[in-house]
């Protein structure tokens, strides 16, 4: 799609689907910010062409490592060990959700941009770093060129995470001007967005149909975050409670040994070290914050209010579950925090042992179900990239019947029907 554009199309049309009727860039998984840098590059040259599909697989991996590296630098703030949060960060990249779009949306699939989000506006927050108020804002405006919902997610979770912060530091005014410069910051990339909307090449978006169906479809239920969708975890819960396949639309696992250090370390709080070292690093902020995001992505309150009362803007944003996403990071971030401080709370106790134990034993199931993760994922892309070969085999008469027309078949990667079928119409 984004390769498309950028050989066909210019504005804010993409006529590569839904013909004869063009459809809207931001709105096709072009990739906007992208499309209009290979547009320019490319320059309408075909024999460079196929790289794009290349450079857009690399962005693709390229985040996983950038997002670990972002939590990385979250658990920095939080004053963690270096080789400790060097793993965990790692394992939780590597088990982030986005990484099933790679095969489904792919847009979606940035696993750096919520970590990148994240940490810029906590290092705002506590340190009031000029340079990363800037960077949050140059962050979101980017990925909301992406995508919208980039730009949807990223400024709900920031202003629920200041209206919590507000709370929590009434009684602080130059925190709370802190706290309103960054709510400004998060709204300058929306005034952007809907100025570029607002353009009369914009006219199929506003004449583009709230799509209700798949609103009501794309929601996360607590078997999505609990449960992984395969592996020996699934195979256990299955023995005492059937589970059903499910869509992975809204698939957020949180990793059992996220789970697990949540349980194991929430008792250590009640030692005042909740007062101490959790709320002045932000995180009981975060975590209400990213709570409400949670909700957000089960439909509440939208799955109870009558179709006719709810905004036609919050129908435009069809994929609530990628608020699962910023539940995820913020969760796991802060379990590993919690098994960090119950080694800590276990070694000044005179249980060095036990302490590392609990944490080599924890860290190792985080990373098996990482790479596990990884694995399948894998597998699932490398079984679509066979329909590909038995698409061009010699065997199909797809392959001869474009040869005989004068036609090269290795540059088809799939075949799209016109006039365009859209199964959730």
């Amino acid at each position: 799609v984004t390769l498309y554009y950028a050989l066909y199309d210019k504005n804010q049309t993409f006529t590569g689907l839904n013909y004869p009727y063009p459809e809207n860039i931001s709105f096709s998984n072009a990739q906007p910010f992208f499309s209009i840098i290979f547009q320019k590059l490319l320059n309408e040259n075909f024999e460079y062409a196929g790289n794009v599909v290349s450079i857009i697989n690399l962005l693709m991996l390229f985040s996983i490592p950038l997002g670990a590296v972002f939590i990385y630098r979250i658990f920095s703030l939080w004053r963690m060990p270096n080789v400790y949060s060097t793993i965990i960060a790692t394992a939780i990249a590597l088990l982030s959700p986005q990484i099933m779009k790679m095969n489904e949306n792919i847009a979606f699939s940035y696993v750096c941009f919520f970590p990148m989000i994240w940490y810029y506006s906590a290092r705002w927050l506590q340190d009031q770093k000029v340079i990363s108020l800037i960077l949050y804002l140059f962050t979101l405006t980017i990925f909301g060129f992406i995508h919208t919902y980039y730009l949807g997610l990223g400024f709900i979770f920031t202003f629920i995470t200041l209206f919590f912060y507000s709370i929590y530091k009434i009684k602080h005014g130059r925190l709370l001007i802190r706290g309103l410069l960054l709510f400004i910051f998060s709204v300058i990339p929306f005034i952007l967005y809907f100025l570029l909307l607002n353009t009369e090449s914009n006219i199929v978006l506003k004449e583009k149909p709230a799509d209700y169906l798949t609103f009501l479809n794309q929601k996360v239920s607590l078997l999505d975050i609990a449960i992984p969708l395969e592996g020996v975890v699934k195979d256990i819960f299955n023995v005492f409670w059937p589970i059903q396949e499910y869509e992975t639309h809204g698939y957020a696992y949180l990793g059992m040994a996220a789970i697990i250090s949540t349980l194991l370390g929430i008792w250590v709080l009640k030692d005042r070290v909740l007062e101490e070292k959790f709320f002045p690093h932000g995180m009981g902020v975060f975590m209400a914050s990213a709570t409400v995001c949670l909700i957000l992505a089960f439909q509440i309150p939208f799955n109870v209010i009558p179709l006719e009362n709810i905004p036609m803007t919050v129908f435009r944003f069809v994929n609530l579950n990628a608020f699962a996403w910023a539940f995820y990071f913020v969760f796991t971030a802060i379990s590993a925090w919690l098994l960090f401080i119950l080694s800590e709370y276990l070694r000044k106790k005179s249980y060095s042992v036990t302490a590392m134990s609990i944490l080599i034993l924890v860290g190792s199931l985080w990373m098996a179900e990482a790479l596990g993760y990884q694995k399948a994922q894998a597998s699932r892309i490398r079984a679509k990239g066979k329909l590909v070969n038995e698409f061009l085999s010699f065997e199909n008469n797809y392959h001869e019947q474009l040869e005989q027309i004068g036609v090269n078949p290795s540059l088809y990667q799939g075949m799209i029907a016109f006039p365009y079928f859209n199964k959730n119409a």
